[in-house]
């Protein structure tokens, strides 16, 4: 599996009433530079009823966009090409061909940590990058 843990929020600043977002900082290395804290995404997070955390990639499936979240609506969306994502991020209109991406999520020693991996836009199917 592709994809690394990466901490990305304290659990108790989450709430069940309104997802939150949070940005993805890591090291990125190619293959002549290393760098220690660069901005890799951005992720949605929220907190089912189940007390389990649900993430999401905060970029549309249809271009890569970031997607915001409408509080008044109570539902994901794209300002870019108005795509529209439930609070569960499936697909609720807009030219996105897939609801947004979901990612691992894991609570430890109180922070919220996600495997954090990009998906190939503009198809259907979600394939890892």
């Amino acid at each position: 599996k592709k994809g690394r843990w990466i901490r990305v929020a304290e659990l108790s600043a989450l709430s069940k009433d309104q997802p939150m977002s949070a940005a993805v900082i890591g090291e990125q290395v190619d293959a002549w530079t290393k760098a220690p804290a660069v901005r890799l995404g951005t992720v949605w997070l929220r907190v089912l009823p189940d007390e389990k955390v649900a993430a999401w990639n905060a970029e549309c499936p249809h271009l890569g966009c970031k997607v915001g979240y409408n509080a008044e609506q109570s539902h994901f969306g794209c300002p870019c090409h108005d795509s529209a994502f439930s609070m569960d991020g499936e697909v609720k209109g807009g030219p996105a061909p897939r609801g947004l991406d979901p990612l691992e999520a894991r609570v430890q020693d109180g922070h919220v940590e996600v495997r954090f991996v990009r998906f190939r836009a503009q198809i259907k199917e979600r394939i890892e990058v």
